[in-house]
């Protein structure tokens, strides 16, 4: 990953006014869907085109839930694999942890050994960005619930 990508993954966790291009406000490239309207992320190795079925409100903090159903697929070819198959061990998924991110680095099918999960009993995560173990970014007096925080 490299660190415009970067960049433009932690921009499109900002909460934008509705009147904003969030492609334009990311740097992302955009690519047309087929099924819908709203366009998708070029450079995304897998990207699903969904149709609106519901909106839940949850909680008192004008927060919502929106299910959808996707309506198509579009998967990258070097992650595709015969018989409809998706290589995910090739997507290197980036997840977003709160305000922090994390590199998913490892795949498993279950049950998994239990010799490996007693070796990974009370370890932590490893920081790549230099900041200590224990740290937060939510700890920062910037920190935002969308995680659009200014380092400290």
């Amino acid at each position: 990953m490299t660190l415009e990508l970067a960049g433009q993954m932690h921009r499109s966790a900002i909460e934008h006014p509705s009147d904003v291009d969030e492609f334009e406000a990311t740097g992302l490239e955009r690519a047309a869907s087929v099924l819908v309207k709203p366009p998708r992320v070029a450079l995304a190795p897998v990207a699903m085109e969904c149709k609106l079925d519901r909106i839940i409100p949850v909680g008192d903090h004008d927060d919502h839930v929106v299910w959808g159903r996707v309506v198509r697929f579009h998967i990258r070819d070097d992650a595709y694999l015969d018989g409809g198959r998706v290589d995910t061990a090739a997507l290197a998924p980036i997840g977003r942890l709160a305000a922090e991110y994390t590199l998913v680095e490892n795949v498993f099918t279950t049950p998994l050994d239990e010799e490996i999960l007693e070796q990974r009993k009370g370890a932590r995560m490893h920081r790549l960005d230099g900041k200590p173990a224990d740290g937060s970014a939510v700890n920062q007096k910037s920190w935002s619930a969308s995680g659009s925080i200014v380092a400290d």
